[in-house]
């Protein structure tokens, strides 16, 4: 027997759009807004490919929506604490860098796992979510919504500069692709991987 296969053209469709979309505003500098864009585009892409391949079976839509609100206040209220625990624009070069890498390099990211798991490891005690793909689709789905939201409090403090950040196009692409995209991606996984454990 063979496992029918989903749809996944909504999930497509949405994906080329999105990527579509945050490539030409990266490409017209404006930077923020597609960093904006692309954090918002990605919790979406991850509900759209969930419903797709219909991981929600037996999964409220409440619980998913609780997990990617966790997410997200968690995401933002830690991008908050990041700014204000380490110093930003020219102070990093006048500061003292152990401080800095100690702070940004292992604090923040050590609250940012425990807030992530926090969410969907609470859920996985009720004997109705206790399966692997539950902790795993609930970790992604926090983890998603956590670095969208940590990305758009980030990007609104660039929007200082403008909607349009002196330099060069390409650079600016390659920051967007790592933030936007890999960040994201890194985190959902090991995140699930964690929850799903």
């Amino acid at each position: 027997p063979q496992l029918p296969q989903p749809s996944m053209t909504m999930f497509r469709a949405c994906l080329g759009l999105g990527i579509g979309t945050v490539a030409l505003l990266g490409i017209a500098k404006l930077y923020p807004v597609a960093l904006i864009a692309g954090a918002v585009l990605l919790p979406v892409l991850v509900v759209l490919y969930m419903l797709d391949v219909n991981v929600f079976v037996d999964l409220p839509l409440p619980v998913i929506g609780a997990t990617l609100v966790w997410g997200a206040l968690t995401g933002a209220l830690t991008a908050l604490i990041a700014k204000g625990l380490s110093p930003s624009g020219s102070d990093v070069f006048v500061g003292n860098h152990g401080s800095l890498v100690f702070t940004r390099g292992i604090v923040v990211p050590l609250i940012s796992v425990v807030l992530i798991l926090l969410g969907p490891l609470a859920l996985l005690r009720y004997p109705r979510f206790s399966t692997v793909l539950d902790g795993a689709t609930f970790a992604a789905a926090s983890a998603s919504a956590f670095v969208g939201a940590e990305v758009i409090v980030q990007a609104l403090s660039a929007l200082s500069h403008g909607l349009r950040p002196p330099g060069s196009v390409v650079p600016w692409l390659v920051q967007l692709g790592v933030i936007a995209v890999a960040l994201p991606l890194v985190t959902m996984s090991a995140m699930a991987a964690v929850a799903g454990a």
